[in-house]
């Protein structure tokens, strides 16, 4: 339960947190939790990642930015916006076998706070894929 209390015309006190909270919120204090990166298809990556700690969030959630590099050619570099509750993203479009390297940002109404740390995967290998748990091998 947290526990609140008011004062007059301008801010919440979070007692569980033990901070301020302005009528206005501010940008997230600390990156979302937890990022993995994981092959997803050939031209494909998943990012999955655990929520911003709560006394860090500095107002609601509204989206996540997950940035992609291409560590193989060093030329492609994307965006992903995720918007609402969702914890994960599938990034297409990427290049086959290739090496990239992701990091997520947490975002308010009032812009990003830090990302994560960078975590690194490979898309898979031409003449393989995955599929019902089983991994399956081209000749």
């Amino acid at each position: 339960m947290v526990m609140t209390g008011q004062i007059p015309d301008r801010e919440i006190i979070d007692i569980k947190c033990n901070v301020l909270l302005l009528s206005h919120p501010t940008v997230p204090g600390e990156p979302p939790e937890n990022v993995r990166a994981s092959p997803h298809s050939t031209t494909s990556i998943k990012v999955e990642w655990g929520p911003v700690p709560e006394c860090d969030r500095n107002g609601e959630i509204t989206s996540y930015v997950v940035e992609v590099f291409n560590l193989t050619n060093e030329l492609e570099d994307k965006l992903v916006n995720v918007t609402g509750s969702k914890s994960f993203a599938v990034i297409e479009g990427l290049q086959e076998y290739t090496n990239y390297s992701v990091k997520v940002f947490a975002a308010t109404a009032k812009g990003e706070g830090p990302s994560s740390e960078y975590k690194n995967t490979t898309t898979h290998q031409p003449g393989s894929y995955k599929e019902n748990n089983f991994f399956i091998a081209g000749e």
